[in-house]
C-alpha cells in the first residue's frame, strides 16, 4: 500500500507503543549510506521495534501476521537527515528578519526577543522547529538552546522537543545577555539532576557560544558533552566580547562527546586534534555567507583537508527556512566553486576534489552522526541501527524523468517530496500529516507568542 493510504498510516501510528511492532517498506530504491554499499539498490527495509532488522531484496519471509507492509515502489528510502546545529527556540520568529546581518541578528533575537520569552513560549518555539524538522526529513537535531533563563525555561524547552518524538541533543546555554556565569552553571546543575538518564531520544549537553578552557574543564568535571560555536579570531563587539582564542585546544579537554559548529579560523593543528579525538564538527552552508561570519564562507575545504568526518547544519530560522535540501545544494555549489577555484589557481595551495552528490548526502546524514554523539550508529540504514529514515516520493513533475537516486535527492527533491518519516522505528510523518502533534494548535500558539513578543519589542 502507498503513503497516500490513510489506513496504513493509522495502523503504523497506532502501534507506536508496541515494542514488537514491525513493518516492511517494500520495493523502494534504498540509499543506505553504509560505506560498504552506499548507493541505491531496489530493496526492502524491515523494521522491528525501534531498530532496522534487515535491508535487502524480498524480505517478506520475515513478516508475521501483524507486520505492516508498505509498498514504496515509487519512492527513494534513505537515512533521515541530521541537523548538527540549530537554535530551536527561535522558531516562533521564523522569517522575522530575512535580511539581517550578524549584528542585526544579535540585536533582534538575543537583545530584544530572548529576555521576553516565558517558559511556555520556549516550549512552543522548540516544538514548532522540531515539527518543521520532521516535516523536512530531519530526524535528529542538535539544539543549541541559548536562552535558559531558568530551570523552568530549560525544562519547558525539553518538553517541546519530547512532544514531537524527534531525536535530539539538547545543549542548554545561558542567554546572551546573562552576565552571571555562576548563575547559569547552577541552573545547568539543577537541570542535570532532573534529567532522566534513560531517555533514548534526548541527550543533555552544555552549550557555549564562546568556548573557553573553563567551559571544557567544567564539562569534563560534570561528565557532559559540549556543543560550541567555534569561531576563532572574530570578536563580537555587540556583546563586548573579544575574539575567542581556542585556549582549550592541546590540553586533553576535547572529546568525542563534543560538537563544534561553524569551525571558522581553526588551524590545521586544531583540525587534526578534532579529527583525532573524534569530535563532532559541522559547517553551516547558508549561515556563514548570510551573516558574514569570518570569511563569509563555510569551512568545508578545511574540513576535507583535515580528514575529519563532518556534517552540516541550518543554524536558525529567523532569516531563512529549515530546509536540508536547500542546505545540501548550497554546500555542493559552494564547495565545487571553491575546489575548482583552487584547482585553477597558481597559488600553490593543495588541490582538493570537487564534491559529488554522494559526498553532499554523506554530510547531511552519516557525517552528522558524531555531532549527535552517535558515530557509526546514525545516518545509515543497516541491520541493528535505529530506524531513523525517510521516504521521498519520485512521482511528481519535477522528478520525472530522473537520474540516479542520490543525485535526485540532492539536486532535485524538495521538502514537499518527503512522504514518510520514521524516528526510532516510530512513524512521525505520513503523507502531509505529522503524527502525534496537533499542528494547527502548534501554529496558533506560535503566532500568539510571536505577536506578544514582537508587540512588546516594537512598543519600546
Amino acid at each position: 500500500m502507498e503513503p497516500s493510504s490513510t489506513r496504513v498510516g493509522e495502523v503504523l501510528a497506532g502501534r507506536a507503543e508496541d515494542p514488537q511492532r514491525s513493518a516492511i517498506l517494500r520495493h523502494a530504491e534504498v540509499v543506505t549510506m553504509d560505506p560498504d554499499r552506499p548507493r541505491s539498490e531496489r530493496s526492502d527495509v524491515f523494521i522491528r521495534g525501534s531498530r532496522i532488522e534487515a535491508v535487502g531484496a524480498d524480505l517478506g519471509h520475515l513478516a508475521d501476521e501483524n507486520t505492516v507492509v508498505v509498498d514504496l515502489t515509487e519512492h527513494i528510502v534513505l537515512p533521515g537527515f541530521i541537523d548538527c546545529h540549530v537554535h530551536a527556540w527561535e522558531g516562533v520568529f521564523r522569517g522575522a528578519v530575512p535580511d539581517a546581518s550578524f549584528p542585526d541578528y544579535m540585536a533582534f533575537a538575543h537583545m530584544a526577543c530572548a529576555p521576553l520569552m516565558t517558559p511556555d513560549e520556549m516550549r512552543v518555539g522548540q516544538q514548532l522547529t522540531a515539527v518543521q524538522a520532521i516535516n523536512a526529513g530531519v530526524t535528529t537535531i542538535v539544539d543549541n538552546s541559548h536562552n535558559a533563563k531558568s530551570v523552568e525555561h530549560a525544562l519547558a524547552a525539553m518538553d517541546g522537543l519530547r512532544s514531537t518524538g524527534i531525536r535530539a541533543v539538547f545543549a542548554v546555554g545561558a542567554p546572551a545577555v546573562d552576565t552571571d556565569p555562576e548563575k547559569f552553571l547552577r541552573t545547568f546543575s539543577e537541570l542535570r539532576s532532573a534529567y532522566p538518564d534513560d531517555d533514548e531520544l534526548l541527550t543533555l549537553r552544555l552549550f557555549s557560544p564562546m568556548p573557553s578552557r573553563g567551559v571544557f574543564e567544567f564539562a569534563r568535571a560534570t561528565g557532559v558533552g559540549v556543543s560550541a560555536e567555534l569561531v576563532l579570531g572574530v570578536p563580537v563587539p555587540q556583546l563586548g566580547l573579544p575574539a575567542a582564542v581556542g585556549d582549550f585546544f592541546g590540553e586533553g579537554l576535547i572529546g568525542a562527546d563534543d560538537t563544534f559548529n561553524h569551525c571558522i579560523g581553526v588551524s590545521a593543528r586544531q583540525w587534526s586534534e578534532l579529527r583525532d579525538v573524534g569530535a563532532g564538527v559541522n559547517v553551516t552552508p547558508r549561515s556563514d555567507p548570510h551573516f558574514g561570519i569570518g570569511p563569509a564562507f563555510p569551512a568545508v575545504l578545511q574540513a576535507q583537508e583535515s580528514g575529519a568526518v563532518f556534517g552540516i547544519s541550518s543554524d536558525n530560522e529567523v532569516c531563512y527556512g529549515l530546509d536540508f535540501f536547500t542546505e545540501m545544494r548550497t554546500l555542493l555549489t559552494l564547495q565545487r566553486s571553491a575546489a575548482f577555484a583552487r584547482l585553477n589557481s597558481s597559488s600553490g595551495e593543495q588541490a582538493i576534489s570537487p564534491f559529488g552528490t554522494l559526498d553532499t548526502l554523506r554530510a547531511a546524514t552519516s557525517g552528522g552522526a558524531p555531532s549527535a554523539g552517535m558515530p557509526g550508529r546514525l545516518g545509515m540504514l543497516k541491520a541493528g541501527l535505529p530506524a531513523d529514515l525517510i521516504a521521498v516520493s519520485t512521482e511528481r513533475l519535477h522528478l520525472r524523468p530522473r537520474g540516479d537516486a542520490v543525485g535526485t535527492v540532492v539536486n532535485f527533491c524538495t521538502t514537499s517530496d518527503v512522504d514518510v518519516v520514521f524516528v526510532n522505528g516510530t512513524l512521525r510523518k505520513w503523507g502531509e500529516g505529522i503524527i502525534g502533534i496537533d499542528v494547527a494548535r502548534t501554529i496558533a500558539e506560535a503566532e500568539q507568542c510571536r505577536e506578544r513578543v514582537l508587540g512588546a519589542v516594537n512598543a519600546v
